[in-house]
């Protein structure tokens, strides 16, 4: 796979491949059901692809179907090419992939339920088989984001059942669920996009609750999420962001009116100790 090149999956099924430095595409694949999420391994060597149909295909660099399987058990006599059953899949099938290339994790509704439950499953970059399946919750949107040093899997909870607004929520490799926050947002509130900087040691996300869209950044320290930034914008501009992907304090974000703004952090803390101020630059 081309290193300078752009991976397109389009909801009519192709896979197309831009090279940057020829400026041409070319369509590479077909896959039944349309693509619903698209992700390459860290290291490139392999492709993870969700359809419409609720399959997971896996390929290599050289677009060879290395293995296809279901995302989740259907009953029997369930046809997963009927309009309705298609249509349950909209919300979206997204796969993220650990650090090192040798786990991925994917997001589905649960088969048979009219709940928001979905499962979190864990998967071998070149094994068939399921790994390791979470426990069917209630969880909102098709947010995944797999922790570059692969301690934890962040997905977002709904709370609206406690009468409380979202969560973030940390899944181990084994599919067991390892801690959670509070965003301390209201209950309508949803969170849009979360990724983790290079370094794992900082958590942003996209957070839209009235006429704002908020991007919060959250550092852990203590046993504890603290909220280092927030950097709000109008819910018309659309904000979307993304951290450098090697400047681990970088975070560069963009609207719908074409405004980008890169920011480089430098956090100061002060410590109290005998009535003197002692400043730590981070």
């Amino acid at each position: 796979m081309e290193k300078e090149a752009l991976i397109v999956g389009t909801s009519s099924g192709l896979l197309l491949l831009h090279t940057v430095d020829g400026k041409e595409t070319e369509v590479v694949g077909r896959v039944d059901g349309g693509v619903k999420c698209i992700s390459p391994s860290p290291d490139g060597d392999l492709l993870g692809v969700t359809t419409g149909f609720g399959q997971l295909l896996v390929m290599t660099h050289d677009w060879d179907l290395l293995y296809e399987t279901a995302l989740e058990d259907h009953p029997e006599g369930v046809d997963v090419r009927e309009p309705d059953f298609s249509s349950s899949e909209l919300s979206g099938s997204p796969i993220s992939w650990r650090g090192d290339g040798k786990y991925f994790a994917t997001l589905n509704e649960v088969s048979n339920s009219s709940s928001l439950n979905k499962r979190l499953k864990v998967w071998e970059q070149n094994a068939e088989a399921v790994h390791a399946s979470s426990e069917p919750k209630e969880l909102m949107g098709s947010i995944l984001e797999w922790m570059p040093s692969g301690a934890k899997i962040a997905v977002v909870c709904h709370r609206k059942a406690e009468v409380e607004g979202p969560s973030i929520v940390f899944y181990e490799r084994n599919g067991l669920e390892r801690s959670s926050f509070h965003i301390d947002e209201p209950i309508d509130a949803t969170v849009e996009l979360l990724k983790w900087n290079c370094s794992s040691d900082l958590l942003a996300a996209v957070v839209r609750s009235g006429n704002y869209d908020s991007v919060k950044i959250w550092f852990f320290s203590n046993n504890y999420w603290y909220l280092k930034h927030e950097i709000k914008y109008s819910r018309k501009d659309g904000v979307r962001f993304m951290w450098d992907p090697t400047k681990s304090q970088q975070l560069i974000c963009w609207t719908l009116g074409g405004h980008v703004t890169v920011n480089k952090f430098i956090w100061v803390t002060a410590v109290m100790d005998d009535s003197k101020v002692l400043v730590i630059v981070y």
